[in-house]
């Protein structure tokens, strides 16, 4: 049995779904634990974000 094999053993084996679904719940509850935090991550974000008005020529060139 070669070193793979026994650590596969011992470690159970988490679905991808599962391990998604841990991440965003994890996430979530970081959220509501730290409200100021992530009210101050998304005005970041949306200061990032082009406004209506500005769309950039990339932007544009997909439209026609």
């Amino acid at each position: 049995m070669t070193m793979f094999e026994m650590i596969d053993e011992l470690e159970p084996i988490i679905p991808e779904r599962e391990m998604n679904q841990y991440r965003a719940d994890r996430q979530r509850n970081w959220c509501h634990e730290n409200p100021e935090a992530f009210k101050r991550l998304w005005k970041k974000r949306n200061q990032r974000r082009p406004k209506k008005g500005e769309r950039n020529e990339r932007d544009l060139a997909d439209c026609r």
